[in-house]
């Protein structure tokens, strides 16, 4: 364990002096998402950070969470997505998620983690008043 290095600037890990780049998300992560989306998501952290005092690393998961499901979307519905699109999204928009978390390699337990973190954001934007997805 000691050979491993997390470099958290640039999401990648270190392995006896080799380089790989990893699925975790770099500390500032770029959204594949529209403007709104993007900020929206900026509020979140801020509310993460500051009220609700969520620690460093739970906010970093979230994020990275956060990031794999927008670039999933964006994949899925082919364009970066808005709000309007995180408000439509469908049950089967997230077992689709899921199902390709779960083809890429991605445990039960992660699967789960991520989707709170996921859970957490369209709570915060329902909670704001900014959408609703019931």
């Amino acid at each position: 364990m000691t050979a491993e290095t997390v470099s958290r600037s640039l999401g990648t890990r270190r392995w006896a002096g080799k380089t790989n780049v990893s699925d975790r998300p770099s500390s500032d992560p770029a959204f594949s998402a529209a403007a709104d989306v993007a900020a929206a998501a900026d509020r979140w952290r801020r509310w993460l950070t500051t009220e609700r005092r969520a620690a460093t690393h739970t906010v970093r998961a979230y994020l990275g969470d956060l990031q794999r499901f927008l670039a999933f979307v964006t994949d899925h519905f082919g364009r970066p997505p808005s709000l309007n699109d995180l408000g439509a999204a469908s049950l089967s928009e997230f077992r689709a998620y899921l199902a390709h978390r779960a083809g890429r390699g991605a445990t039960a337990g992660t699967r789960a983690r991520g989707l709170s973190g996921i859970r957490s954001f369209y709570r915060f934007l329902d909670r704001t008043g900014v959408l609703h997805n019931p």
